[in-house]
């Protein structure tokens, strides 16, 4: 690339390098090792576990203990 395409000056006096812009990685500090994730869509994938047949699953929503 030559000088001019380099070098890009918007209408509004703003002038900035296009290799400089290129080059700029921005990585704060608090987000260096972060993995992001995609949910459900990557990771590992779990199989379902059974349930017993003969145990009652039941939810107690009871105050006091009966």
């Amino acid at each position: 690339m030559d000088e001019l395409t380099q070098r890009i000056t918007l209408p509004s006096g703003f002038s900035f390098d296009r290799a400089a812009a290129a080059a700029h990685v921005m990585e704060p500090p608090h987000t260096r090792g972060v993995i992001s994730s995609r949910g459900f869509e990557e990771g590992t994938k779990f199989t379902p576990r059974s349930k017993p047949a003969d145990v009652a699953l039941s939810f107690n929503t009871a105050s006091s203990p009966p």
